[in-house]
């Protein structure tokens, strides 16, 4: 594409996600952002030479806080057919990031894209009939038409070869980092608000979709209460993409729903374990968050969660529900293993940073 001599290069970034309820891949986006305002503030980004613009659909989100990126409404539709049909007519021929799996179908020059996972190959079963077929139809197209595609795990480039038939070279794995989670101070009031008073408890993080496995967690209900130890489940549900799944609630299981980041903060700084056994997970924020503030977790043995945790972390299997029991149970018996534990998750928790994932998502964008 053509530029004035001495025009700053532009990229446009799908910001759509500013319309959406706030799950990984909506927290993946806005962190990027973020840290490249940062970037052109302290010139690590040469602004005279690069403009970076996210394109919204018109009057359905308010301005985010940047300082050196602008935020432009374009067009007059919402959602999906925005996607599909204002903002690609208005980026054409220009370079369009698109950093939450969904892009416009039509475009094919300059189109780039992060795609997190496979997840709608693998687990169908989690999401709904139009979610899944718009995905794999899209991921089909994407797979022929966007350089460069990155993703998040080693996990999640092995998936996209396999399902989408995409070349290991065309894949760039640039992993996301977790610090989010310390930004701001922990807001205790969550423990009241679920009437612990007190009790030690287990934490698990997630929407009740069936590959978050939260089946097995529940299985440790009777267990905990033996010792009366609570189990705090925390995450929304998204009924438009996940497919609802009912679970009967014990008496000494609370349902958090969905809590901000200074309530999550402090769920895990006061958990006695963090539980994450799913059954498919392309980054799995909630295993590094809980490891960088401080707490014992047990995770799955499965997609990339042993890639994240390392070392770091007692490891479950997630068709076998009495190997989470096994490990939760080393934790809160062992306060030397629990304590190593923490340490040990505190230390490979900076090695997710997301200042070295928007650096090294500026350079293959480039």
């Amino acid at each position: 594409m053509n530029h004035r001599a001495g025009a700053p290069r532009t990229l446009y970034v799908n910001g759509r996600f500013l319309t959406q309820p706030r799950t990984g891949v909506q927290r993946y986006a806005m962190e990027l952002l973020r840290q490249w305002d940062q970037m052109l503030a302290e010139q690590e980004i040469d602004g005279a030479h690069n403009d970076i613009v996210v394109l919204t659909p018109s009057g359905s989100s308010g301005q985010q806080p940047f300082r050196n990126i602008k935020q432009l409404p374009v067009g007059h539709l919402q959602g999906n057919l925005w996607e599909q049909i204002d903002l690609p007519r208005f980026a054409s021929g220009q370079r369009l990031f698109n950093p939450c799996n969904s892009a416009p179908w039509i475009k094919r020059d300059g189109q780039m894209v992060t795609i997190h996972d496979a997840s709608v190959f693998a687990v169908p079963e989690a999401y709904s009939l139009q979610f899944r077929l718009k995905h794999r139809l899209l991921y089909g197209r994407l797979a022929a038409t966007a350089r460069p595609i990155i993703t998040v795990s080693d996990f999640s480039k092995r998936e996209l070869m396999r399902w989408c038939k995409i070349a290991a070279d065309r894949i760039r794995i640039i992993y996301s980092g977790c610090e989010h989670i310390l930004s701001e101070p922990a807001d205790p009031g969550i423990l009241d608000r679920l009437h612990l008073g007190g009790h030690r408890f287990v934490l698990a993080v997630g929407s009740n979709s069936v590959h978050k496995n939260l089946a097995a967690v529940l299985q440790l209900s009777d267990r905990l209460a033996r010792q009366d130890i609570h189990l705090v489940i925390a995450g929304g549900t998204y009924a438009r993409v996940f497919r609802h799944v009912r679970y009967e609630t014990p008496a000494n299981v609370h349902w958090a729903g969905f809590v901000t980041d200074p309530q999550l903060r402090a769920l895990y700084e006061r958990a006695a374990v963090f539980v994450y056994p799913s059954f498919y997970e392309g980054f799995g924020f909630p295993a590094l968050e809980a490891m960088a503030c401080g707490c014992a977790v047990v995770l799955s043995n499965a997609a990339s969660l042993p890639e994240l945790g390392g070392t770091s972390a007692i490891y479950c299997d997630p068709t076998d529900p009495r190997t989470l029991a096994r490990g939760v149970d080393a934790i809160l018996e062992n306060a030397a293993l629990r304590s190593r534990l923490m340490t040990a998750g505190l230390e490979r928790a900076k090695e997710f940073n997301w200042r070295k994932s928007a650096r090294q998502t500026w350079s293959a964008l480039q």
